[in-house]
């Protein structure tokens, strides 16, 4: 990738001098820091309705550089962010009890399509942790963001089995 930059800067000698450079990005952007995504990741711990903490790790931004990948279709960091969605269904654990209790088994399947960090369903996981069986099955278009999502599983003592 080469990024070209144009300046001009010499206004006080009342001359227009466009000087144009390039850069070349190339090693820069194939170097797949943190897993193909630029952004940095943080691990914060996230407090459910009763009280009992998740650590996610997750970028709270994308970088520009994410923002050229992702427009050119080459790489998408959108899933390494947590998004309101997620902090919502957080909100919403404690009134889903009936659903997930509706099943005579005393267990549940659940499919998480576009998984990203993983926080719904390891949210999900960790609330009804003494209560209900679960069989998760976490999904995503990005093979970076699963990798994130697996380890965000680990962390929180799930397993991928």
């Amino acid at each position: 990738m080469t990024i070209i930059s144009v300046e001009n800067h010499d206004h006080e000698n009342g001359h227009d001098n466009d000087d144009a450079h390039e850069e070349d990005w190339s090693e820069l952007m194939s170097a797949g820091l943190a897993g193909g995504s630029f952004a940095q990741h943080e691990v914060q711990e996230i407090l459910l309705p009763d009280e009992t903490k998740i650590s996610i790790a997750s970028t709270s931004c994308l970088s520009p550089l994410d923002m050229v990948d992702l427009s050119w279709g080459t790489h998408d960091a959108t899933g390494h962010r947590i998004w309101m969605g997620a902090e919502l269904w957080i909100e919403a654990l404690p009134t889903m009890e009936s659903i997930f209790n509706s099943n005579p088994s005393g267990s549940c399947r659940c499919l998480e399509l576009g998984s990203g960090t993983g926080l719904a369903g390891i949210s999900l996981l960790q609330y009804y942790r003494a209560t209900i069986t679960f069989h998760l099955i976490f999904s995503d278009n990005s093979p970076s963001a699963l990798d994130l999502c697996r380890f965000n599983c680990q962390q929180n003592g799930f397993d991928d089995s």
